[in-house]
């Protein structure tokens, strides 16, 4: 009981930093047009510090230590400059960090949509699987590379409406829709449910194959 007491602070605080970290670009507009460039990097840089303070690790976690590394380096740049410019370059350096996050793990697998797959299900994968996986981290290495570029253009030749409008909506949309298609597709390949919320959804879209009975010898 008092396990779960404790606990509630504690879920809250990574619910409120999920949701900082999700609503980042229209913060930072906001927090560009009231306050100085220096305290909107301070505050950012202390919420990522809290978020990876709470994040429960595993041995994999030092791979997701890339983006978070080079946020704060762009964060203390920017509080030390006081210049907002700098901040408007984050979601470059998120873009560039996950890819090289993303493409490490081709390199040195398992790859990380592996990963996030066993931290979800917690079952072991065949080699049909871990193809699949390692593919779908190459597609979104991919995606990586085309944000960072459009995050770049927005944050160096566009107003700073223009850099909330893509950094905050049409980027989020696109992972979004690239997110959803992956999982349709997934559930469609290889129908297996493992008790995910959304198997009840899926089992009805996509039955299970039903399996050949083996002949008798």
């Amino acid at each position: 009981m008092a396990e779960s007491i404790t606990s509630i602070p504690k879920k809250f605080t990574r619910i409120t930093l999920v949701c900082g970290a999700v609503l980042y670009p229209l913060a930072m507009y906001l927090g560009l047009k009231t306050f100085s460039p220096r305290l909107v990097a301070i505050l950012f840089g202390a919420m990522v510090i809290v978020g990876t303070v709470l994040k429960n690790r595993d041995q994999h976690t030092h791979r997701l230590l890339a983006p978070v590394i080079g946020v704060m380096l762009l964060c203390l740049s920017s509080a030390l400059l006081n210049r907002f410019h700098i901040m408007l370059y984050l979601p470059v350096f998120i873009s560039v960090n996950l890819m090289i996050s993303f493409g490490y793990t081709l390199v040195r697998p398992p790859s990380m949509v592996a990963i996030f797959a066993y931290r979800a299900t917690g079952l072991t994968f065949d080699d049909e699987q871990h193809r699949y996986c390692r593919l779908v981290t190459l597609i979104w290495v991919i995606f990586f590379v085309f944000n960072g570029t459009a995050a770049g253009l927005t944050a160096c030749c566009a107003a700073l409406e223009v850099w909330s409008l893509y950094n905050g909506l049409i980027a989020y949309g696109a992972m979004g829709l690239l997110f959803t298609v992956e999982l349709f597709y997934r559930h469609w390949r290889f129908r297996r449910y493992v008790g995910q919320p959304t198997d009840v959804f899926f089992k009805k879209l996509f039955p299970p194959r039903e399996t050949s009975p083996q002949r008798e010898t």
